[in-house]
Parts: structure tokens; sequence; C-alpha cells
């Protein structure tokens, strides 16, 4: 029938076009008869080719092969009115989603085939399809772009022509080459790639990739090494899939290099129209955008996605693709180089109005090198058998993988020659862009960028990381420093400072950058750097921040060399650190929270500022002084150089830790640094006041002596080189975190004054959390950039916070690279955490979350078991106890005075934890809540000081709620993975414990490996305890986890922390009840392993916790794993023989209609029931019995309650829920259950 009606609109069509022809019976109507006539027409043909549109979805390929439709379809496509092109396309559309079945691959791909070539006629024949060479009509350009007249025809032919590329491209004819259906299909794409409209040139972006990433390499250098091999061998979206055609996924094709070429000058004559510096601003965004985040998801889009193309077709074309990054960053480099001064802080043009400016060029330069040179200079490292990954900090497999493949396959001698042509053409690129210099400071920043791609090169061609270090230090001179660089910046700054001051910090960030791509062709240079920084630092021509870049390079290259240099180096850099933190004046300065503002950050009266009298002059500050003076305006924050040069030796503190990765090698090549200093020659100068680091370390740690953790003669030896130094650097560290947090305590806040602000939100942080736009929070500070050596008062927080976080990724770094040492040493386990856990009780919800993130979670996963007790026990004392009243406070106020939340924050009715007090034993004091400050103690709570000071001036009652809200989503969260930390097992690590490792060793479970936790799959079986002195899981090669050390020495903080855990799963927030459903499975498999002091948790708090978390609306997305926990448990206890199940019967006694019956007809039903999904199907069906109405459409929303029970005799709960009657409204109180499930305390 379709086919027929086709023929009839053919004709029809034919009949049309005499008509409008001028034909005899056309000129015998008048032109409303005429124009009738076409209209009934036109209707007849959209009536045929609706119905062909839904013929061709089922019709046998063959007879579609057969029939005229494509034909048809690509006539209308040339001749139909707009309505008709649109339903032709959308006929091919549908003939390109079918897949193939019964069909034969010929009759398949004839079939798509067809559908191209059609189609493709079509375009031609509209003027659509252009040569590379051939410009875009001025028609062309506007009717396809936004509001033109064609954009919608356009659109459709773009998922055509994806369609068609996606599925079936090799299907497209090859033959005749230059003249194929293939050939013809790449210049269409190519032509819709040119557009100037970004919406229709990006669509085809995608499909280039694929293209490129599936088409076989025909130069010299194709072999497993290239990225396109390694991305072709791991499959593609179309691979295996049914609509392979002739050739399927198996066949290969290859694409001409001359439209590789093309497509890649065609991307990078558009990246300058899509780069930041190109942005037209907030109120200046294009007309086919209707927002600016609109106009920014389809730029960023397009950058990512042209870097894909350009990163595959340098894989397949290598030659081509250095020459067309080459003749990109000339042409850029040239317009930079003729820039007026000033010229990159212009404002952008609008979007497409006059050629791109300097910045924008030279900024899509940039992006175009940093897509090609990886797979270049991977290609040439494979073909002449070297490795182009870096450390293997910032590798990933792929190098590994080139490195491996060129080992094992040697490259034949074109390949070699080609590698080598190559490695010559990137030199050349290379010192090209070497001889360049911009003083502009937005230009001079991308220079260093460029500068930086270049950094795989260096190990094919050492010979130039001399001359590219030389010339990063005198570009940064074209920027002279105003002052001396050991001073701080100025008390107030302006934007073109700033400016200056990134472009010579990105500048110096090049030489990390490097030594991170190629750290071995460093080493060799290592000695004259260090001479060469030192001496500008002593002349003054470096600031902290590039000293310290420049010293995070050196300490990341030296990992490449032996353990002497590494450590030498080591020594040199943190010599005068050590000796000035080791002085009684220094540490004066954190001995207590007064001295450090007295130190670091006291107010000075400026004149005619209206501050009150009363604050001591710098001399003198103090918390004290600086209440007296109100509001603050009127004061200056002084002590500049010592925040700066604090903050600056924290940071290289940290940055140093974190590039020095362990020596692994250090055992193969014989004994550590000190008894090798002999037998290495040393490449630094010699120091010796490091050999008193034994005093140095008593000096700060209060005269504890440094040989009580120093290793025996036994051990291995330090396998970082900071295991030497964590005495004498962590406990100042751990000092300055104390001093931060005693700043919120309640005590001390009053004191500070107009300083209080340091307890409070920025505005960055707070944006974040509303979901503001942080760019335009951003443009507000743009005037007078914030810096933690300012003289505002702002600057303060920043400082603050600065050594805050600096000072928390120093403990996580240290646990995580240098635990041997650090968990062994006495000294830091007495001081490390009381100072870390000490003051949490008074800070705010987001510093919290981010001490739990990043000091307490990783050492809860890294701690060894038989460290734990002089660890883990004294830091867990004071937080979990005061953690259980802050989050439970925190969901009860915010429950409390807002009926419309979800839920109910208060904890389960019933859920008692046997050992526990009341909530607030262990809490912080009266009136100092989570996150407030003293006095407020009946405000909200969890706001980080969001309702204080001059932030909560300037802000609303809603937004403040929708903060606090937030951050106490975002502790809960934090917390209960910590929680989960505490009670997941891990396997035995020789490193951190070698007597455990040995112990396990000899029992013969050294095999074990990987985490076992109950949460993390199916649980373990049931472990007899056979009363030994070391727990079952250690004889199968796994340590005891935290929470069970913490059960033996402090019962109390771990029944705090059991009781945060499980009430966790009635606390109206989704991600966190999830949470919390892992550490309950975590404590099941405590359980069942020989924990009994955990059965009565586990019947009895988690199985009530479980159950009214199946009432919340705001935990119904963890509703399985909820139904999985109960019958996980329900499973081990609920057997008539287990001990515990007269309590867990009891417990489900309590619910309303649970008769002793019910609870036989469900206890044999459960037990006989068939498979995991049944058993919580029949538990979903026991809640819903006794459940209300609200209830039953919660169990049923994620997966249907079965109509079949197999409890007979639930129904005499029915007469209950009747006299109960209809449930109108939802409330929290009907969401949580509380009438339901308030269970007698069955513990």
């Amino acid at each position: 029938m379709g086919t027929q009606q086709l023929e009839a609109a053919g004709t029809s069509g034919g009949a049309a076009g005499a008509a409008g022809g001028g034909g005899a019976a056309a000129a015998a109507l008048s032109p409303a008869q005429r124009s009738e006539a076409v209209a009934a027409h036109v209707a007849a043909l959209s009536a045929a080719l609706g119905a062909l549109a839904t013929w061709v979805e089922w019709v046998p390929m063959r007879r579609l092969k057969d029939s005229p439709v494509v034909g048809a379809c690509s006539f209308f496509i040339r001749m139909g009115t707009p309505g008709l092109r649109m339903q032709a396309l959308d006929i091919l559309r549908q003939i390109t989603w079918r897949k193939r079945a019964n069909e034969s691959p010929a009759d398949y791909g004839a079939l798509m085939d067809s559908v191209g070539g059609g189609l493709l006629q079509a375009t031609q024949a509209l003027g659509l399809l252009l040569g590379p060479a051939d410009p875009l009509p001025p028609a062309m350009v506007r009717e396809l772009g936004h509001g033109g007249s064609q954009c919608d025809f356009g659109a459709r032919l773009l998922e055509v022509v994806e369609g068609l590329g996606e599925g079936h491209f090799r299907c497209l004819a090859a033959t005749p080459p230059g003249a194929s259906t293939r050939d013809a299909f790449l210049a269409q794409l190519l032509t819709l790639t040119r557009h100037p409209y970004l919406r229709l040139s990006c669509g085809t972006l995608m499909l280039w990739q694929q293209l490129l990433r599936e088409a076989a390499p025909q130069h010299p250098l194709a072999d497993v090494t290239t990225v396109a091999g390694q991305m072709r061998s791991q499959g593609s979206p179309s691979t295996g899939k049914g609509g392979g055609g002739a050739g399927g996924a198996a066949s290969s094709y290859a694409l001409p290099v001359e439209s590789v070429s093309e497509l890649m000058r065609v991307v990078c004559g558009a990246l300058p129209r899509v780069v930041p510096s190109a942005d037209p601003g907030v109120n200046n965004v294009p007309d086919w955008a209707d927002s600016h985040q609109e106009y920014k998801d389809v730029v960023v889009a397009f950058r990512s996605q042209a870097k894909g193309v350009l990163r595959f077709s340098a894989a397949l074309a290598p030659e081509q693709s250095l020459q067309v990054a080459a003749t990109c960053l000339s042409t850029a480099l040239s317009a930079a180089a003729a820039a007026p001064p000033g010229a990159s802080a212009a404002p952008a043009p609008p979007s497409g109005g006059g050629a791109p400016s300097p910045t924008s060029q030279l900024e899509a330069a940039v992006l175009v090198l940093t897509a090609v040179l990886q797979p270049l200079c991977d290609m040439a490292a494979g073909a002449l058998g070297l490795s182009s990954g870096g450390s293997g900090q910032i590798q990933g497999s792929q190098a590994a993988v080139a490195a491996a493949a060129a080992a094992a396959a040697p490259s034949s001698p074109a390949a070699q020659a080609a590698a080598a042509g190559l490695v010559r053409g990137l030199g050349d690129l290379l010192q090209a862009v070497l001889r360049v210099r911009l003083s502009d400071p937005r230009l001079m920043t991308l220079h260093a960028e460029a500068i930086e791609a270049f950094g795989r090169l260096l190990v094919l061609r050492p010979d130039l990381v001399a001359p590219t270090v030389s010339a990063c230090l005198e570009v940064m001179a074209l920027l002279p420093l105003e002052a001396p660089g050991q001073l701080p910046p100025p008390a107030r700054q302006t934007p073109e400072w700033r400016a200056g001051f990134e472009a010579r910090l990105a500048m110096a960030n090049v030489l990390l950058g490097l030594a991170r791509a190629a750290p071995s062709a460093l080493v060799p240079h290592l000695s004259a750097l260090v001479t060469q920084i030192a001496a500008m630092w002593e002349r003054g021509l470096l600031r902290e921040g590039e000293r310290v870049l420049l010293w995070e390079g050196l300490l990341a290259a030296s990992a490449a060399g032996p353990p002497v240099l590494q450590a030498q180096l080591v020594k040199l850099i943190f010599e005068p650190i050590a000796q000035q933190w080791a002085s009684p004046q220094w540490q004066a300065t954190v001995a207590s929270p007064q001295a450090f503002i007295s130190s670091y950050m006291p107010l000075t009266p400026i004149a005619g500022g209206g501050g009150g009298g009363g604050v001591p002059g710098p001399g003198g500050a103090g918390p004290s002084g600086a209440a007296a003076g109100g509001s603050g305006s009127g004061y200056e924050l002084g002590a500049r150089e010592r925040r700066w040069t604090l903050y600056h030796q924290v940071t290289l503190l940290e940055r140093a830790i974190r590039r020095t990765a362990p020596l692994e090698s250090a055992a193969k090549t014989g004994p550590g640094p000190g008894s090798a200093s002999g037998a290495t020659p040393s490449l630094l100068s010699p120091s010796t006041s490091f050999n008193a680091s034994s005093a140095t370390a008593a000096a700060i740690t209060g005269g504890a002596s440094a040989a009580s953790s120093s290793p025996s003669p036994s051990s291995s030896g330090p396998d970082h080189p900071f295991c030497a130094h964590l005495e004498w650097c962590l406990p100042p560290v751990a000092r300055m975190i104390a001093c931060v947090h005693a700043l919120a305590d309640p005590r001390v806040r009053p004191l500070l004054g107009p300083l209080g602000l340091i307890n409070e939100l920025d505005p960055l942080e707070r944006a974040a959390r509303l979901g503001e736009d942080r760019d335009t929070v951003k443009a507000q500070e743009q005037a007078e950039p914030r810096c933690v050596a300012g003289g505002n008062l702002a600057d303060a927080r920043y400082f603050v916070r600065g050594v805050r976080e600096c000072g928390y990724m120093v403990l996580s770094l240290a646990a995580g690279h240098c635990g041997p040492a650090l968990w062994r040493s006495e000294p830091l386990a007495a001081l490390l955490p009381a100072a870390v856990a000490g003051g949490a009780a008074g800070l705010g919800d987001n510093v919290v979350r981010l001490l739990e993130r990043h000091v307490l979670l990783p050492w809860a996963q890294r701690c060894p078991a038989s460290r734990a007790a002089a660890w883990m026990v004294p830091l867990c004392s004071a937080f979990l106890p005061h953690m259980h009243q802050r989050l439970t406070a925190g969901w009860a106020a915010q429950a409390s005075p807002n009926p419309t939340v979800e839920g109910t924050g208060a904890p389960v009715p019933g859920l008692t934890v046997p050992g526990v007090g009341a909530p607030g034993v262990g809490g912080p004091p009266a009136g100092s809540g989570p996150g407030r400050p003293a006095g407020t103690a009946g405000g909200a709570v969890g706001g980080g000081g969001v309702g204080g000071g001059a932030a909560a001036a300037k802000s609303d009652g809603t937004t403040d709620e929708v903060v606090r809200d937030v951050l106490l989503r975002e502790l809960t969260r934090e917390h209960l993975n910590f929680l989960g930390a505490l009670a997941t097992r891990r396997p035995i690590d020789p490193a951190l414990d070698p007597a455990a490792a040995a112990a396990a060793a000899a029992a013969g479970g050294g095999g074990g490996g990987g985490l076992v936790t109950a949460g993390s799959g199916g649980l373990s079986p049931r472990v007899s305890a056979n009363g030994g002195p070391l727990p079952a899981a250690s004889l199968a090669g796994m340590q005891e986890c935290v929470l069970e050390v913490i059960l033996r020495y402090s019962p109390a903080t771990a029944q705090a922390g059991l009781a945060t855990g499980v009430t966790g799963l009635c606390w109206p927030d989704g991600d966190a009840a999830g949470k919390a459903v892992n550490f309950c499975r975590s404590l099941l498999g405590l359980a069942q392993s020989g924990h009994s002091e955990l059965e009565g948790v586990v019947v009895g708090d988690v199985v009530r916790a479980a159950i009214s978390s199946l009432g919340h609306v705001s935990t119904v997305m963890v509703q399985t794993q909820v139904l999985e926990l109960l019958r996980s448990v329900l499973v081990t206890y609920l057997a008539p023989r287990h001990p515990q199940s007269g309590l867990l019967r009891a417990v489900l006694a309590g619910l309303p209609g649970i008769t002793p019956q019910v609870l036989d007809n469900f206890t044999g039903a459960f037990f006989g029931a068939h498979g995991d999904k049944e058993q919580r199907q029949l538990i979903k069906q026991l809640l819903a019995a006794v459940a209300g109405d609200e209830v039953r459409k919660l169990l049923a929303a994620v997966s249907r309650l079965s109509s079949s029970t197999g409890v007979s005799a639930v129904g005499e709960a029915k007469p209950h829920r009747a006299d109960r009657g209809p449930i109108p409204d939802i409330t929290p109180q009907d969401m949580g259950l509380p009438h339901l499930f308030d269970l007698p305390d069955v513990l």
C-alpha cells in the first residue's frame, strides 16, 4: 500500500509541477483556484509521506531497497515544500535507525548506500554540498543559521547525516576514489562543520570523533603505540551493533589525508570564537542563546569535542597535524607580538562580530597544541623505543600500553625515520615558541601554557631542557617586581597588578609541568637550577609563591633521580624553615589563639577611619583590643609579611610531600641516604645543620625524644624522603590548626571583634551552596582582589582558610605517603589527634566537613589496627560523641521550626543504644552548638557562621536557611562516610604492621586481598569466635577495623558512633541514608564475625531504623538497599534456633496488627521463599499490610507490590486499619510513622 501511495504521490507531484509550470489546465484556473489545488495536492503528498514513514519501519529491507522510496525522498528534498522536505528527511532518518535482523549484509549495505547517495544528491542540488576550497555562500550562512528560514531544515539534515555516519559509514561505497559516496559524505559533513552557526557545527564534531577513532592509519607510525590504535582496540559506540552493514564492525576503512587536514584547519579556524577570552559577557550573548549559561554550555562542548577531533586527527595524519598546529601557533604569536600594550584587557567583541583578538587566537593555538602534542610525542616515542610518560603522577594507562608495546615490538626503519622527522619538527616548533617575548600579562600566561604543552617532547629532546627553563625565567623578568620579592604584595591590589602577579606565577609553574611530564630529563640540571633559584631569591627577583612553584618543580623532578639526591634536595629546601620553626620566638606565635592573632592578624587604626579607640598597635594588638574596635571598618590588618611567609611555608610543605613520590627504588639501590652519602656523589650543596634533626624535633615537640620513634635496625628504613622530617614539621602544623580551630571556640568568639568574619562563609562559598553563578561573584571582587597578605579585614578570612586547608592536606598526605613513620611515632600520636579534633565543637559545619574529608577519613582508612589505640581512639573519643549531638540536634532544629520539610529530624522513637546516656553527653558546652557562636543555642544549626556579622546583614533569612540545610546535608554524608571507614576491615599492610602480617602469613591466610565490608557485596558467612587474642579476620589476612578497636578501649565512644550511623537511616536525606545503609551492613558483618555485643544493636536499633526509613519520602531512592538490609538481618536472626530470634520477634511484634500467628506465618513464608527478591517482596507485603496508605504508596514506588501474600493471617490487622481511616494529608509524622513503629524498648 505504501508503494502505491508513493507512486500516486509521484504522479500527483508531476501534475503539480505541470500546473506550476503554466500548463493548459493550469492556465484555465484562477489564482485562488490554483492555490487551493496546490494546497490540496501538498496535503495529499504530506499524508502519503506520513503513511510511508510508518511503512519503512517494518517493511523487509530487500523490498525497501527495491522500492522507489529513497529516490522519492531525494526528489522531495530537492523540489518539495519546506514541510515535505522535513517529512522526506524524517523517512530517511527512520531508515537509518533500522537494525539488520534477517537481511543479508549485502542487502542491508546496499540500502544504506542508496540512502546516502540519494541524500547527498539532493543536498548537492540544493547547493549544500561544497568542496573544501569552495567558500560558503552568504545565503547558505544566513538561511541555515539561527533565525534563518532553513534553520530547522539544517538541524534535521544534521540528524540524518549523524544517523547515517554513526551506524552505516562502512556501508557507503568507497569507489571510485575521489568521487565515491564516502567522499561526498565527508564533504557534506565538512560543509556543515564549516558553518559559523555553533549549534550546527558543534553537532558534527561527535561524529567526526567516531569516524577518526575507527579509521585505520595509513602512515609509517601506524601501529599499536598510536592513540588511534589504542582507542580502536577498546571498541567504539558502533562496534558490535547489528547495523554494521556489509562489512560490519570488523571491516576497516581509511579516511583521506586531505579531508583530515582540511578538518583540522576548519576546527582551528573556529576555535578563536569559542575560547574563554572570546566570551562576550553576560549582557552580550548571541541571539541563538537564551542565557549566558546556555552560551557557555555550547562553547564548552565545542572546545571539548574539538580537542578530541584534533587528537584523533593527529594520530591519523601526524605530519599534517604538526603543520596545521605550527601554522596556527605562528599566526597567533605574530598577532600577539604586534598587539598594542593592554590589548588583552579589552572586552571581547560580540559573538561573530569582527576578527578574533590576539588573545583569543593565542588561546586557541594553545588549545591546539595541548591536543596534538600528546599523540605526536607518544607515537614518536613508541617508534623510537622510548617512553614519553612522566613520573606516573599524571599519566594514564595509555602511555604504559604504548611503552610496553614499543618494547615488545621494535619499530621498522621507516617508522623510526618518520619519528625522527617528527621529533625534529616538534623541536623546531618549541624553539620558535621560546624565542617569543610577550610582556602583556594575559599573553604571557598563554605563552607559559604553550611552553608547558611541550613537556613530553623533552623526553625525546633532552637538549632543549636548559633553553626551555632559561626562557621561562627570562620571560618572568619582562614583568619586573616593584619591590624585593621577599616582601608581601601591596596592601591594596589593583586588577592590573593582580594580572601581572598571576602571569609570573604561570611562567614559574611551567617548571612543574615539565617535571611531571619529563622528570628524568630535568635530573641532570637540578644542581644548576637549585643554584640559580637560590641566587634569584637572594637578589629579590622571585616572590614567595614563585619560589614555591619552582621548588615544587624540582622536587617533582627529583623523584626520577637517586634517593640520595631527593633527600638532599628536601634537606636543602626545608633547612631554613626547620630552624625558624624550632626557635622559641616562632613557637610563641602559635602557643595560643591570642598569640596567633597578635602575631599574624593585629589590627591597626586607620587615621580618620571612624574606628573606636582602645585597639592597640601592631605590637600589642590582641583579641581583647580588637573587640573594642567596633565594626572594624577603620582598621588595617597588620603583620602582612608574617602572614605571607607562613602561608607559603605551609604551602611548600604540602606541595613537597605531595610531589616527592615514595622511593620504590630505594631498596634496590642500597642503603638509605644517611649511609650512602659516600657512595653517591652529592649533586647539591652539602648541608650540615640538619644533622641535629633530633634536637630540632625535641625542641618543637616540647622535649620529646626523636629517637623514641626511630625505626629499629631490622626495619627497611623510610620509604619517603619526608619520613625523617615528620617530627619537626608536623607538630608546628598541628599547633597552627589548633590555633585556627580555637578562633571558633565560643569563649574566643566574643573577643574577636571585627575579626569575627573569619568564621563566616565567604561570598563564593555561599554562592556554591545557593547554586548561584560563581563567575558573577568573582566579578564583584575583581576591583579589589583578596589576598592572604592583604590589609583588609576580609583578607584575614583567606589567610585563616589557607593555613587551615593546607594544614589539613599536610596531615592527609603524611598519612598517605609517610604512613609507617607517622603511625609508629609516639610523640606525634600524643599530639596530633588532640590538636585535630579538640576544637571541633566550635567549628562550623563546612569546616568540620573538610576536616573529616581531608584528615579523619584518610586516617581511618590507613591507620593500622596495631596503632589505632594510640591514634584513633583518642581522636574518636572526643569527636564521635560531639558529632552525634551535632547531627541529631541539627536535624531536629531543621525539622521543628519548619513543618514543610519532608520527614522528621528527630531520632526514631524507641531507638536507644546500650551504654549511651542523654543525647547531649559528651557534646559541646551549652550555647556552642554546631557552627553557632556562643549565646545562640536556640538559633539555627550548622550555619558555619553564616548567620552573623556582615554576611547576615546582606542576606535574608531564606538564603541563610538554604545554606544551613545544604551544609548540614554535606556534613551528614561526610560523617557517615567516616563511620563507614571506621567499620571497614582491610588487608594487613606489611609495611605498616609487619608483626601482624607475619602472624597472618604463619596462619596461612596471607592470600586475602581487597576490602572486607558487609556493605560491599554479599554478607560474609558466619564465623565463630574462638576466644583467641586476635579476631578471626586477622587469621584470614585481614586486620581489625578501627571500630573494633574503639569497642575494646572505649565502648561509650563506639556507642555514640553506632547511634549516629543507625539514626542516619531516618534523616530526610537520601544520599545520607544510602551511606547509613552501608554502615549498618558493616555492623551486621561484624556482628556475624564474632562481635556478639553488636547483635543487640543490629537486631533492635537497625531493624527499627530501617522500618522507619521505609516510611520517608526522602529515602525512597534507597528503598531497595534498606529492604536488602532488613532481609539480611532477618535471614540471620529470625531463624527459630538463633539465640537472638526472640529479640527480633519482639521488635516485629511491636508493629500494629502483628500477632504471634501472623509472625509465624511470615517466618514460614520468608524461609520458604525462593531467592532474595521474593524475600524482599514478603517484607514489603508485611509492612504494607500494617502501614497507612501513603506508606503503601512509597513501598510500591520502586517496585510493584505483589497481589499474592505469603502471610495468610495478616488480615487480622484490617479492622485496626479501618478504624484509623484514610490519611487525608501527608505530614512529617505520617511519613515517619512514629505512631505505627513506636515500639517498646526491648533492650
